[in-house]
C-alpha cells in the first residue's frame, strides 16, 4: 500500500471473531427439525456455489470483468452511496464496515480519501474459497472470515459497525429473517444496514443452488400508507421506483421476505430497534436479471434483542 495517508492500509477487524457456529436454533418461527432440513439443503448446494466462483476466477469475472477488477483491487474506491451514507453518520475516526456473505472477495471499495477503513468480510464458505486462491494464485485485498450470517452476534461484537452491507447474499442463506436481525444487531446505534438483492430470485431459479429466499417489493396497502404518514419526519421512509431510462417515481412499498413455508414483512424482523429508511426499486436495468432492490435500514435503539 502507498504511504499516502489518503490510502491508509485496510485494517483487520478490531472485534476479532470469537468462534464460528454453523447453526442456530433461534429461527423465525421454524421448528428445530425444519431449521435442520433448511441447513442440510443449503449445505448440499455449496458445490454449485464454489463451481460458480471457480469459473469467476478462471475467466476473471465471467460476464462481469469490471466487478472482478474492482473486488481484487486494493486501491478501489468506496462506493459513492456508501460514502454519502457515512457522511450522514459522522463515523468514528476509523470507519467500520462489515460485508456479510462477501464471497471470496468483498465488493466493498477499499479506500476513501482522508479516512481510515476497517473492513471485515464474513462468509460461511471462507475455507473453501482459500482453495480457490491457491488454485488460481490470487490473494484478495480482504480475506473473509468463516461465519454464517445467522450467527453474527456469536462471532462479532454487537453495536459496532457503521455500515453492515450485503450484496446478493441474504437470499442465499438458510434463515434470511435471522440474518437480517443479526445484521441490525451488529450495527452500531445510528448505523445503517444496506441490503442489495435481486427480486424473487429463489422463485425464478426454482430454489436452485443456494437460492432459498425471496425478497419482493409490493405496493403498501392503503391503511399502512396512512400509518406511515403519521410517523415523525425523521422516520418517514424514502421509497423510489427507478427505471433504466432515468425516470423515477415515488411510492410506498412493503418488502416481503418469503420462501415455501414462511412469508413476513421485512420490518417485522427488527421493528423494535430499527426502521426501513430507504427502498429503491430498479426496473429494466440490463445488468440485473430482474427488478433490483436496494434496502437501507437504520439502527435506532441502544439495545436490540
Amino acid at each position: 500500500e502507498s504511504a499516502d495517508p489518503a490510502r491508509a492500509p485496510i485494517q483487520g477487524t478490531a472485534a476479532p471473531l470469537r468462534h464460528t457456529s454453523g447453526s442456530s436454533d433461534s429461527g423465525a418461527g421454524d421448528s428445530k427439525s425444519q431449521g435442520e432440513m433448511q441447513q442440510d439443503q443449503w449445505r448440499a448446494a455449496w458445490g454449485t456455489e464454489i463451481s460458480w466462483w471457480r469459473q469467476w476466477f478462471k475467466t476473471k469475472g465471467l460476464s462481469w470483468q469490471q466487478d472482478y477488477l474492482q473486488r481484487m483491487d486494493p486501491t478501489s474506491e468506496l462506493d459513492a452511496d456508501i460514502k454519502d451514507t457515512l457522511r450522514d453518520l459522522q463515523p468514528h475516526s476509523v470507519v467500520r464496515l462489515l460485508d456479510v456473505g462477501s464471497g471470496p472477495a468483498t465488493s466493498l471499495g477499499k479506500v476513501w480519501s482522508g479516512h481510515q477503513l476497517e473492513i471485515t468480510a464474513v462468509d460461511p464458505l471462507a475455507p473453501l474459497y482459500k482453495r480457490l486462491y491457491q488454485e488460481f494464485g490470487v490473494t484478495p485485498p480482504v480475506i473473509p472470515h468463516e461465519c454464517d450470517g445467522e450467527t453474527l452476534t456469536s462471532n462479532l461484537s454487537s453495536n459496532y459497525y457503521d455500515i453492515v452491507h450485503s450484496k446478493n447474499a441474504v437470499d442465499h442463506s438458510y434463515n434470511a429473517p435471522l440474518v437480517i436481525g443479526e445484521m441490525v444487531k451488529v450495527a452500531r446505534p445510528g448505523g445503517v444496514v444496506m441490503v442489495l438483492v435481486n427480486e424473487n430470485v429463489a422463485e425464478r431459479e426454482r430454489n436452485w443452488g443456494l437460492h432459498q429466499w425471496n425478497f419482493e417489493a409490493m405496493p403498501m396497502p392503503y391503511q399502512r400508507v396512512l400509518s406511515h404518514r403519521r410517523l415523525p419526519a425523521d422516520r418517514q421512509p424514502a421509497h423510489v421506483f427507478r427505471w433504466n431510462n432515468g425516470t423515477t417515481a415515488t411510492a410506498l412499498f412493503d418488502i416481503i421476505l418469503w420462501n415455501k413455508s414462511l412469508r413476513l414483512r421485512l420490518e417485522d424482523v427488527f421493528s423494535m430497534c430499527a426502521f426501513i429508511e430507504k427502498i429503491e426499486v430498479l426496473e429494466g436495468y440490463v445488468e440485473y436479471a430482474a427488478r433490483y432492490l436496494m434496502i437501507r435500514i437504520r439502527r435506532t435503539e441502544q439495545v436490540c434483542t
